[in-house]
C-alpha cells in the first residue's frame, strides 16, 4: 500500500519506524498479514517517508513534541518520558494564560491546574492508544484535592473540558502537514493513473498543476528561510520551466528564469519529470543562494 493510502497517524508512526529501520513509505508486512494495525505496516519506500520526516520536521517544537509523543514509535523509554514532562509543563503554560482567574487566587489554584495539565497529556495518549478515556471525574477531582461538588460548581469540570479542547487542537495541526503529504501524494498517484490510461495527456493542465506543485515541494530547502520558489511548467512539449524567487510577505520577485529540462518532462512517471526539472532549477538556485551570500 502507497501512503496515499493510510492515514496521517500511520504514516507518522512508519516514517519513524522506516528511518530507522532504512526503509521507506507503507505496505503490509506479507499477503497475509489480514489487519492494519500499526504492527501489520512496514516501510518500504524512503522517498515517501522523507517526506513525511520533512514535513514533521517543519512543525514548530511544541507541536512536534506533541506528535511524536503520540505517535512516534516506543523506541526508548527515557526520551518518551522526557518528552512527557516537558509537555505536561508547556500546557501548564498555556492553561495558565488561557484561564486566567477573575479574582486572585493562591498557589493551590496553580498546584491543581498543573496537575490538570498533567492527567490532559495522560488522557490524549490514552485516547490515542486505546480509543477510550482512562480518567473518572472521580478520579480527577480527587486527586486535585476537591470534592464532586467543588469540582463542578468552581469550574474545575470546565477547564478540564477545555485542557482536552487544546490538547486536541495539537493533535490537528501536528497532523496538518503530515495530511497535505498525503493529499499530494494521492493527486499525484491520480494523475500518474490517468496519463497511463490516457485520460490526460502530458500536456494537460492538471499534468501540469501536478508537475508544478511536486517541483516547488523539492525546491523548498534551497532557498533562504523568507523566501518561496514559484515554478510554471510551460505548455506545448513542456520541455522548459519557468521560475522566480519570491520574498515574504511582500511579494517582490528578486530572481526568475527559464530552463529547459528536456524530453523527461514527457515521462508519464511524475516522480521522475519532477525530480529532473527541480534539479535544473536547483542549480539555478544554489548559484544564487552563493552569490547572495557573498554579497
Amino acid at each position: 500500500m502507497r501512503i496515499a493510502r493510510c492515514s496521517a497517524r500511520v504514516a507518522w508512526y512508519e516514517a519513524y519506524a522506516g528511518s530507522l529501520e532504512g526503509k521507506g513509505c507503507l505496505e503490509p508486512k506479507s499477503s497475509s498479514a489480514g489487519t492494519k494495525d500499526r504492527g501489520d505496516w512496514r516501510i518500504v519506500d524512503q522517498a515517501q517517508a522523507g517526506k513525511v520526516l520533512a514535513a514533521i520536521y517543519s512543525l514548530p517544537p511544541i507541536l512536534r513534541s506533541w506528535g511524536d509523543y503520540l505517535f512516534q514509535p516506543d523506541l526508548d523509554v527515557y526520551p518518551k518520558t522526557k518528552t512527557k514532562l516537558a509537555l505536561e509543563q508547556a500546557l501548564f503554560v498555556v492553561a495558565k494564560s488561557e484561564f486566567q482567574p477573575t479574582k486572585t487566587v493562591d498557589g493551590v489554584y496553580f498546584d491543581r491546574l498543573e496537575r490538570l495539565a498533567v492527567f490532559a497529556v495522560r488522557e490524549a495518549k490514552s485516547i490515542e492508544n486505546s480509543g477510550k478515556s482512562h480518567f473518572k471525574a472521580s478520579e480527577l477531582y480527587g486527586a486535585i484535592g476537591i470534592n464532586k461538588s467543588h469540582w463542578v460548581d468552581s469550574g474545575w469540570s470546565r477547564r478540564w473540558q477545555q485542557l482536552l479542547k487544546i490538547t486536541n487542537s495539537w493533535t490537528e495541526l501536528a497532523l496538518k502537514p503530515v495530511n497535505n503529504v498525503i493529499s499530494e501524494e494521492i493527486e499525484r498517484e491520480r494523475i500518474e493513473m490517468a496519463v497511463r490510461h490516457g485520460d490526460i495527456t502530458t500536456d494537460s493542465t492538471d499534468w501540469r498543476r501536478c508537475q508544478e506543485k511536486a517541483i516547488c515541494a523539492r525546491l523548498r530547502n534551497r532557498v533562504p528561510e523568507g523566501y518561496y520558489v514559484k515554478v510554471s511548467v510551460l505548455g506545448g512539449d513542456s520541455r522548459y520551466v519557468s521560475y522566480a524567487v519570491i520574498k515574504k510577505p511582500s511579494g517582490d520577485e528578486l530572481l526568475s528564469g527559464l530552463v529547459h529540462v528536456g524530453d523527461i518532462m514527457n515521462s508519464p512517471s511524475p516522480i521522475a519529470a519532477a525530480n529532473a526539472a527541480a534539479q535544473a532549477v536547483g542549480k539555478e538556485l544554489t548559484l544564487w543562494v552563493a552569490k547572495k551570500a557573498m554579497k
